[in-house]
């Protein structure tokens, strides 16, 4: 015998209330003599007997009452045996199904997707049921999603219509799922079903990575808690459903925008990789460019082989005529067996200007900043460029606001007040960026208080260096550091023909701390710190840039060395911002300025539905963040007041879902032998439901029997107290009839 609710066993205890209220109900007789006592009639004797039997009768039967109670409430059940084989063969149970709402099952099957054949397995498996059962339907995706709250009953043919209808309104899910997961939401449903019986069907296109084999937390959740001996674990069977071998697919990858920061009408290149990842050649075929919803331009695609990829690149060379955050797409219109992976997207955010302040080592505005005519030359060669700089003397920049600048530049500056001093370091930490460069105007002691006592940088005993004999080289240490990448891309021109005279020798103790470009005798030239919770950042030239220890003003890569640079440090701040392309389930992090103050957000998303979202004050910058972003698509995201502009976030698929590496024999052995499928039959076809639907088990529940117990007993006690109190006016009557008669006589 097993019990589906042994837990209220402990509620046996109670059968001892009816015996600690007898006790201390009863009476204690006391003896008192008495001369006459010999001329009491026999018959109030006997009925107190009588009474004092029937007492202990009805304890008994209000003991027996509590515990048929309890144990009918356990729902205790008992198996069937050679007596009675089968005795549940055609019992209602509890069925639910876990259908595999991945973006995987977006792959063709015989001519339809995964995930509507998946749709009609279980039309299949509803009209199997009978009406005993309940039915349950759970989607797995990122999160498991049941379509009903509780087991819906087949016989109520208004509820399972519901759940059909329900069905019929899902598409195909663009999220990875947890199958364990899955499972374990299914096992919660139909726990709370009224049948012992509790079977469910996994249905699925057995992609191996959205079952999780061997991760014994989610699977151990999945089979619930082992300690519950007495609750009934449910059969588990898995459905697979192939999708087709032989076929095509087009994969459109991430797309890469250059330059780093868009200015207005400056020309923008997109480029994506295109692969074929399936067996079957694909094509021919076209990739369009849309732009904020608009298509601009498309390129054709000849036959793609299997396995083989090509690039697809676009040119808008007026770039964007308006400044603010704009979207892109680029999708392929290939006929294959996944649609869900044709497109990709990212978001360009378009800058009106970008406003640097140089600060030149001149301590006041006579002269005309020759230390920084080179630097200002190479941000702005004309006067509609993005980048606007402005040089300005150590005494003028202790007066003017740093952030109303994207980057602030110390040119070899020697004396650094300490107002400008702590003010630069609390941009840099609130998220800002801020560029040294070192030159024979630097004195050891400003380099120190200024870096060191504001936390950006820490430096091993900086001192002037020259070599000693020629020039030496330059080398490109982090090639795919930002400021670098353009020059260093496949080594074209790559700083050849660089030469470096004198330079500070130094060295960073911070951990964080990157080293860019070194000389040949392996000396830090280019360094970079983020800096602060804010993740502001500090890059630091250890040569001038001026021509005075160096030639790198007169490199052909010194103007795009100075502009990535710049556009680096831009990033830095507008890090909020510049999220071109995130994948499935990263969170969507805005980060604005203090003024205007944020009153309220909604975010759109790609099904068009709006959300609200809090904005909260922390470091000096406003934060908005977002995680539910498994959805892939276009996120806009909209402020009141409206001074502050609209920001456009790009999510892209998860590339794991691409995968299509089914389960193997081992991984299902795994599965049966841990107990997360059925030990007889792990794996079924959809010819085998009506013989896994019909048997249901091999137990009967007895609370109708114990119910009956209990309504007998019940009865009888009933009885019983009835006797009771009639004895009791019995014995009453007779003692009062006994004085009556003494004093008659």
């Amino acid at each position: 015998m097993s019990f589906l609710m042994w837990p209220l066993l402990f509620g046996l205890a109670g059968v001892s209330i009816p015996v600690v209220i007898h006790l201390l109900h009863r009476q204690q007789a006391r003896p008192v003599p008495w001369g006459a006592m010999q001329f009491l009639r026999s018959s109030p004797t006997r009925l107190r007997r009588k009474k004092t039997i029937e007492q202990w009768l009805l304890m008994a039967l209000r003991m027996l009452a509590i515990a048929v109670m309890t144990v009918a409430l356990a729902r205790p059940r008992w198996a069937a045996t050679a007596a009675a084989p089968g005795a549940l063969a055609d019992a209602p149970a509890d069925v639910a199904v876990v259908l595999d709402h991945s973006l995987s099952t977006g792959r063709t099957s015989n001519g339809r997707t995964v995930f509507d054949r998946g749709v009609s397995l279980v039309e299949q498996i509803i009209n199997r049921l009978k009406p005993g059962d309940t039915f349950s339907l759970v989607l797995a995706g990122h999160t498991p999603r049941p379509l009903n709250l509780l087991p819906t009953r087949v016989s109520d043919q208004g509820a399972i219509d519901q759940v059909r209808r329900q069905l019929s309104e899902q598409t195909q899910g663009m999220t990875d799922c947890s199958i364990p997961d899955a499972v374990a939401s299914a096992r919660r449903l139909i726990e709370s079903g009224p049948n012992i019986a509790k079977q469910i069907i996994v249905i699925s296109d057995h992609q191996r990575s959205n079952w999780h084999v061997k991760d014994y937390a989610l699977w151990g959740a999945a089979r619930g808690d082992p300690s519950r001996k007495f609750t009934a674990m449910p059969s588990v069977y898995t459905l697979p459903i192939a999708p087709d071998a032989d076929v095509a697919n087009i994969s459109v990858g991430a797309l890469s925008i250059e330059p780093t920061i868009v200015g207005i009408a400056h020309s923008v290149q997109i480029d994506t990789t295109v692969s074929n990842t399936e067996s079957k050649p694909a094509g021919p075929f076209s990739l369009h460019l849309i732009v904020d919803g608009r298509e601009t331009d498309s390129k054709a695609v000849a036959q793609l082989p299997p396995k083989a990829s090509t690039t697809g690149r676009f040119d808008l060379e007026h770039g964007f005529a308006q400044a603010g955050s704009h979207w892109l797409k680029v999708t392929a219109d290939a006929l294959d067996s996944l649609a869900a992976d044709n497109q990709a997207v990212a978001v360009v955010n378009v800058l009106p200007r970008l406003p640097v302040l140089i600060v030149d080592s001149q301590l006041s505005r006579a002269g005309d900043f020759k230390a920084s005519r080179f630097l200002s030359a190479a941000m702005q060669p004309d006067p509609s460029s993005l980048i606007q700089p402005r040089v300005v003397s150590v005494s003028e920049a202790v007066t003017i606001p740093l952030d109303e600048f994207m980057a602030v530049i110390l040119n070899d500056v020697s004396d650094l007040p300490q107002s400008l001093r702590d003010r630069l370091a609390e941009s840099v930490r609130a998220g800002h960026g801020a560029w040294i460069i070192l030159g024979p105007q630097t004195r050891q002691p400003q380099l120190y208080e200024a870096l060191a006592d504001g936390d950006l940088l820490r430096l091993d005993s900086p001192a002037i260096s020259h070599a000693p004999q020629a020039p030496l080289g330059v080398e490109i240490t982090d090639p795919t550091n930002p400021m670098v990448t353009l020059i260093a891309a496949d080594r074209r021109n790559a700083l050849v023909g660089a030469a470096v005279r004198s330079w500070w020798r130094l060295r960073p103790l911070d951990a964080d701390a990157r080293v860019v470009m070194t000389n040949t005798a392996g000396d830090p030239l280019v360094i970079e710190r983020p800096v602060g919770a804010n993740r502001g950042l500090i890059v630091l030239w250890t040569t001038s840039a001026d021509g005075q220890w160096n030639n790198w003003n007169l490199m052909p890569n010194f103007v795009p060395l100075v502009n990535e640079t710049v556009y680096h440090l831009a990033a830095s701040q507008r890090k909020g911002l510049e999220n071109r392309g995130l994948e499935a389930g990263q969170p969507i992090e805005w980060a604005g300025p203090p003024q205007p103050a944020v009153q309220s957000v909604q975010l759109t998303l790609p099904d068009n539905s709006i959300v609200s979202r809090p904005a909260t004050f922390n470091n000096g910058r406003w934060i908005v963040t977002y995680a539910d972003t498994f959805v892939p698509g276009i996120y806009r995201m909209t402020f009141s007041p409206a001074e502050v502009r609209p920001v456009n976030y790009a999510v892209n698929i998860d590339r794991a879902e691409l995968d299509p590496t089914p389960l193997e024999r081992q991984d299902i052995e795994w599965l049966r032998q841990q107990g997360m499928l059925d030990a007889a039959r792990p794996v079924i076809s959809a010819a085998d439901l009506p013989a896994i639907l019909r048997p249901r088990g091999t137990a009967i529940e007895l609370w109708k029997w114990l119910g009956a117990v209990l309504l007998a007993t019940l009865l009888a006690e009933t009885f019983v107290a009835w006797r009771l109190v009639r004895d009791q006016r019995s014995i009453d009557v007779a003692g009062s009839a006994l004085p009556q008669a003494q004093m008659a006589a």
